[in-house]
């Protein structure tokens, strides 16, 4: 049988989330869809606006056959780190192609950037050492150093697009895979971060709709059934009103109870930034208005949210580089169709488990998580127990 795969987070899952799958299936003439889809923590440092298990059974009914679980390590994380988690469980499931969704659908463009960044690696890396800004961002820097390149035009607009750029990392790990994977592009219909009325769709935009306290009349104003089917609804109306309390309450007591060598030892906690963590603490009174003051020019405030996480959930830099130093470590089966199981049974792949009760340094992160999120919110997220099956 053969395996295309998909990266994802379905935060949540909507229609072009779908067409991805479709298409993954179609262009690549696969038997298998598989996603390797985050947990309960996102990349861009939030809490998943649905349970992983509720996004699981929508994923299987879009259309996937097998879903494994992104650890909590591979998923919050910046970009590269977490195309290169993506590509691995991707690799491990045994795909042979891989497939993403991008306003730039030119698949050449990818592969020319992808020459072009790879044979130009020690100058990039170099700029970046020696001559980055300090008050530019990465992505800025970044950017500048491949605008020095000969025929670097293409590369910098695709670069200049941030969902072309996660594809990019995409491309870049697979490139350095022994066996690297086919690629497939597929044309994105929205921009992700777009707020409009217009008919296209984005994660960002659903999130945003079903926060709003008045939400059952700002929806009026979107296609939300050309979204989401009527079945998500309720779920979506009932996690989108879920309030930061808790979780600024957690974060709030570890910054101000921990010393300042205690706290730089969480991930992504750099750069003698504890200090301000803890003096942003003592003032700020939400968890918007702690972001708010912590953030400046050099640190995005996905950063940001990301180091909150790993405060709140005790990750700590040696846990959360480890894994990337291993050979391999395994994943977690979230769920699975008849074809999918078929699929596992036919492969017997040894480093994807259905076992949700392994005590190993492989789920360890992963499972603090899930452990501390349901004590959080109790009423919206729950621990794993086995994985979902469609039927």
């Amino acid at each position: 049988m053969k395996a295309v795969g998909i990266i994802a987070e379905f935060n949540p899952l909507h229609s072009g989330h779908r067409y991805v799958i479709e298409e993954a299936r179609k262009q690549s003439g696969a038997d298998v869809v598989i996603v390797a889809m985050s947990g309960q923590l996102m990349q861009r440092g939030s809490i998943a606006f649905v349970d992983q298990q509720i996004r699981t059974k929508w994923a299987l009914e879009a259309g996937a056959d097998l879903v494994i679980q992104q650890p909590v390590w591979a998923s919050l994380q910046a970009t590269d780190y977490f195309a290169r988690a993506g590509v691995e469980t991707l690799r491990l499931a045994g795909c042979l192609a891989y497939a993403f969704g991008s306003e730039v659908g030119d698949s050449s463009v990818f592969r020319e950037t992808v020459d072009l960044l790879e044979k130009n690696r020690d100058e990039i890396d170099g700029y970046m050492k020696h001559h980055a800004l300090a008050n530019l961002g990465y992505a800025e820097n970044f950017e500048t150093a491949v605008s020095r390149l000969k025929d670097s035009q293409k590369s910098i607009a695709l670069l200049r697009n941030p969902n072309a750029q996660l594809g990019l990392a995409y491309c870049l790990s697979n490139s350095r895979l022994t066996e690297p994977m086919d690629m497939i592009v597929i044309q994105r219909q929205s921009k992700h971060d777009s707020l409009s009325t217009e008919k296209g769709v984005s994660g960002s935009k659903i999130r945003h709709i079903f926060k709003m306290n008045n939400s059952k009349e700002i929806i009026k104003k979107y296609p939300i059934w050309d979204w989401i089917s009527e079945n998500q609804f309720q779920t979506l109306e009932r996690f989108g009103k879920i309030t930061d309390r808790s979780l600024y309450d957690h974060l709030q007591w570890q910054l101000l109870v921990l010393t300042p060598k205690q706290i730089s030892s969480y991930y992504g906690v750099d750069e003698g930034i504890e200090y301000r963590l803890i003096k942003v603490a003592r003032l700020a009174k939400t968890y918007e208005e702690w972001l708010e003051s912590v953030k400046h020019k050099r640190i995005t405030t996905a950063r940001t949210r990301r180091m909150a996480l790993c405060i709140v959930f005790g990750l700590t830099k040696s846990q959360m580089l480890a894994p990337f130093s291993r050979p391999t470590s395994k994943r977690r089966v979230l769920g699975f169709s008849p074809v999918g199981r078929t699929y596992l049974k036919e492969k017997q792949l040894p480093y994807l488990t259905t076992q949700y009760k392994l005590f190993s340094d492989d789920f360890q992160m992963t499972d603090q998580v899930d452990l501390l999120l349901s004590k959080l919110y109790p009423d919206y997220y729950k621990t794993l127990e086995k994985p979902v099956q469609s039927y």
